[in-house]
């Protein structure tokens, strides 16, 4: 059957079905056939992948098509047929070769949703500003140099993709962008925030990968209300500061890391001195930090030659932080912690001795999962003992940020000598190479250097920690007003490794610790404690502080616990007892697990890369259903609500293998599944692989079944495909029957059901505020399916909390109304909201907060993952009536795109 004739029976069976859905994907077609315009049911049209270059005019006839996919295509012009898709909603023309839309779009009255990809676009189109209802436009992978001279075309755009295109500037006429909720412009060429973005608040902000010289990245990633508070601390300082007088970046980490013994000290150390003596250095107990200053004129050194647009403005001594982690094993579970972006990573290899691949690549893939595309320098040390032999070429295929490769020694020998100078001038030429370390010569707020300086002079009089409160009146004494700001400027500082400050967990938060040395210190004499050691990690309170001989340690030990709660490094068995994960023993206990009928089994792959201290950390994070204290280092058997799960890690595999067997099996998984994705989270977004056993005849007595991905299996489902095959046996699996088995909530219902529920969670005292969101919502229900939830829905004499829990069951989108009252509502933040995290976590739903009134939210971690619809600094309660409606405006518009199912675009950053 040749192409034409296939897409001529695909349609044919279209019309004949009354389908409204008609896939001619991938058929290599170069113009569609005549009997398309047969197909008048036609509601959604998939023409992607072929070579079509121009719709036919049969296309007109198709009155009811309201989504049009023809991405991947050789259009290089739209031609007036498109005009005629006047019912047309979304339209996607991603990756084709299209530069302007002059002739086809004028007509599409009714399109919302358009997407223009990978195209060849210059400008953003002025086509746009005639098409009435567009508000979302995807404009990603072009050419486009500077935002439109005439701004208003964009009037009405609500979600706006610019990433990766080649804007250099934000004109001062974006201000005018009112409606603008969700922008991204991540990877493009501006190097200047203006002034005037204070005034702008853009709810979902995305800008990473610009080349800022006025902004610190840490900054830029914390988004709008990151950015509005480091704006308003440069406000009313930097107009009256000489360039001459202004401050910079000049500031990062050089983290040294490699297995133990490989000389990662002594080269640590010939950096600092290049008068350092070798000799025998007791290996690195958890991580040692040294400051290393860079004269400006050596870091300048033949770089004239250069011209100034590709070199970074260096023009003062330059500080590196240099972290040298120690290499043991019990080490590289905690190493994630201190691991940071803006820094620049050796990975130190020793030179004569023969290493598994497998070692390098798990050295080079934990540098990436946790700091992104920081440049990498992989030294091979002890280059005057025999040398191995060592093929650089193919790990820089895998990994792009390999900046340099070098043989180097310590030896005193002046060839030797050479080798360390010739290092140095290596991570100078990065320093000065724009890009490499971001943001370095970003001008900072003189309030922050002022702070910085203080700071300093306390560190000098061996001062290691401050309360917050004597941290933030510092601030205020130099210049920072609000909290805040304190605590842009302590991310900051923590980022380069100045200082440690986790300014975002209520338990910590207290401390603002100087001396990053001495938290490591105290928290790796912990860890290395012999009797601790001894007793498979447990201890208690007693020989917690019996760890520390300094008698300042000490009085803190109780810091260190909760440090090493926070980092998921232990648990509490009792208020005096505890335990440390990775200290347990590596032998699994016999008899663990007997295996009964209705068993499930849950696999992770880790096919790529599988950190080390996976399953310490998990144990930590449900150390609550940990059944008879069954546990070690690789595995831990729990028991919750009648049912047992036996959980472990299998190294040589790759996998982390989860068995339920009781009468909750489901509802246990769920549980497993969230606190895994936490663990993947923060082990660097871990990429895994989720698969469940064929339940075949054949498979079911088999030890080792054939295995489905958990993701194929619904991509099957929602292409209409019921079953699968086992490739080991003859029968059809149903698909929706097997997942059903895993999974609390019908997957067949999640991907076919039509009716929504939008869920107001608010307190009596903000219940005036339901009656204008409700009434901004039904303008948009009249054409979409949902309903709306709230606490008036509770029938007189029902169950308040049975009601509650049945409405978030069926709720895709959650509104919280966040005050005062909300957060100090112990039934909210008690029975409610932890409902709400875990729908969150485990289903698509989205939960947006809305600003009632000022109130701490900032501070609540678990709601720290939601971008809320407003600036905190601006409530509902302070704004004028037209900017109430306008945040009204901009929910609707929010619910509407969530409801209409456009699966690019999506309330948490993706």
């Amino acid at each position: 059957m040749d192409k034409n004739e296939n897409a001529r029976r695909l349609i044919k069976t279209a019309i004949r079905r009354g389908a409204s859905r008609l896939i001619l994907r991938d058929l290599d077609l170069e113009e569609l056939p005549e009997t398309i315009g047969q197909a008048k049911k036609i509601t959604h049209l998939d023409i992607s992948e072929n070579n079509l270059k121009e719709l036919p005019d049969d296309i007109k006839r198709l009155r009811n098509l309201k989504s049009l996919n023809a991405s991947n295509n050789n259009f290089t012009e739209l031609n007036s047929n498109f005009n005629f898709l006047k019912n047309v909603v979304s339209l996607d023309l991603r990756n084709n070769n299209l530069n302007r839309l002059d002739k086809g779009l004028k007509g599409l009255s009714e399109l919302e949703h358009l997407i223009l990809d990978d195209n060849t676009f210059e400008e953003i189109p002025e086509v746009i500003g005639e098409l009435p209802k567009l508000s979302y436009l995807h404009l990603k992978n072009n050419y486009i140099k500077s935002f439109p001279s005439k701004m208003k075309i964009l009037d009405g755009v609500y979600w706006l993709d610019l990433d990766s295109n080649l804007i250099s500037e934000i004109p001062i006429s974006f201000r005018r962008l009112q409606n603008l909720y969700h922008l991204k412009m991540r990877n493009n060429m501006v190097e200047f925030l203006p002034e005037y973005f204070y005034d702008v608040y853009i709810p979902q902000l995305f800008l990473e990968g610009n080349p800022f010289k006025n902004v610190p990245d840490s900054v830029v990633k914390g988004g709008a209300y990151s950015i509005y508070l480091y704006l308003e601390s440069l406000l009313g300082e930097t107009d009256y500061i000489p360039q001459s007088d202004a401050y910079f970046i000049n500031e990062a980490k050089l983290i040294v890391l490699g297995e133990a013994r490989a000389g990662k000290t002594s080269i640590a150390k010939s950096l600092i001195n290049t008068q350092y003596e070798l000799m025998n250095e007791p290996s690195t107990e958890g991580i040692d930090i040294y400051p290393l200053k860079i004269p400006v004129y050596e870091i300048n050194e033949n770089q004239s030659l250069k011209p100034v647009s590709d070199i970074n403005d260096i023009s003062e001594d330059f500080k590196l932080n240099i972290w040298d982690f120690g290499g043991q094993e019990i080490y590289h579970s905690t190493h994630q912690f201190f691991l940071t972006h803006r820094s620049i990573y050796l990975l130190v290899l020793e030179n004569r001795k023969e290493y598994n691949e497998n070692v390098i690549y798990y050295w080079l893939k934990s540098i990436s999962s946790i700091g992104g595309n920081c440049p990498i320098i992989i030294v091979l040390n002890k280059c005057d003992q025999p040398i191995s032999d060592f093929d650089i070429s193919r790990y820089k295929n895998d990994f792009e940020n390999i900046f340099a490769f070098k043989r180097i020694s310590c030896r005193p020998e002046e060839k030797y000598k050479e080798t360390i100078f010739d290092l140095r001038d290596t991570i100078n030429q990065i320093i000065k190479t724009p890009g490499l370390l971001p943001k370095i010569g970003t001008q900072l707020p003189p309030s922050w250097v002022r702070v910085r300086k203080v700071l300093t002079n306390y560190t000098k009089g061996t001062v290691a920690y401050l309360s917050f409160d004597d941290f933030f009146e510092i601030c205020v004494k130099n210049g920072l007003e609000s909290e805040e700001q304190a605590l842009l400027l302590s991310n900051y500082l923590h980022d380069i490794g100045a200082i440690l400050h986790f300014g975002n967990d209520l338990a910590l938060r207290d401390m603002v610790f100087l001396d990053p040395q001495w938290v490591t210190s105290g928290i790796y004499k912990i860890f290395d404690n012999q009797k601790i050691k001894n007793n498979n990690g447990k201890f208690t309170n007693t020989d917690l502080k019996g760890v520390f001989d300094d008698s300042e340690f000490s009085k803190r030990s109780g810091k260190f616990l909760e440090l090493m709660k926070k980092f998921d490094l232990c648990f509490s068995l009792d208020s005096k007892n505890h335990l440390i994960p990775h200290l347990l023993t590596q032998s699994e206990p016999s008899n663990i697990w007997d295996k009964k009928a209705g068993e499930l089994s849950y696999y992770f792959f880790y096919d790529d890369f599988m950190p080390k201290g996976i399953i310490p950390k998990f144990i930590v994070k449900r150390y609550i259903d940990i059944w008879e204290e069954m546990y070690w280092r690789t595995g831990v058997v729990l028991e919750y609500n009648n049912t047992k799960a036996l959980i472990k890690e299998n190294k040589r595999k790759q996998t982390v293998e989860i068995r339920l067997n009781g009468k909750n099996k489901r509802q246990f998984l769920t549980i497993i599944r969230k606190s895994f994705e936490e663990v993947h989270v923060e082990l660097g977004n871990i990429k895994i692989v989720e698969k469940v056993p064929c339940d075949c005849r054949l498979c079911q007595i088999n030890e080792n079944p054939n295995l489905f991905r958990i993701n194929s299996l619904v991509k099957l489902l929602k292409n209409g495909k019921p079953t699968i095959d086992c490739i080991d046996g003859d029968e059809k699996i149903k698909i929706n029957d097997l997942l059903n088995k895993y999974f609390e909530d019908s997957v067949d219902k999640q991907i076919n059901s039509n009716t929504q529920t939008i869920f107001i969670c608010n307190t009596e005292d903000d219940s005036k505020w339901k009656a204008p969101i409700k009434d901004h919502l039904r303008v948009i229900q009249r054409n979409l399916n949902f309903d709306i939830w709230s606490d008036d829905n509770i029938l007189p004499g029902a169950n308040k909390m049975e009601s509650i829990k049945s409405a978030l069951d069926k709720s895709s989108i959650i509104l919280l109304l966040i005050s005062p009252q909300f957060l100090a509502s112990d039934f909210i933040m008690r029975e409610i909201l932890p409902i709400i995290l875990n729908k969150a976590e485990t289903s698509d739903t989205k939960v947006i907060p809305i600003i009632i009134k000022h109130s701490i939210v900032d501070e609540i971690t678990s709601l720290q993952r939601f971008h809320s619809l407003n600036p905190i600094s601006r409530p509902l309660s302070e704004l004028s009536d037209e900017d109430k409606n306008r945040v009204f405006v901009r929910l609707s518009r929010t619910v509407k795109a969530i409801l209409k199912g456009y699966e690019n675009i999506g309330l948490i950053i993706d």
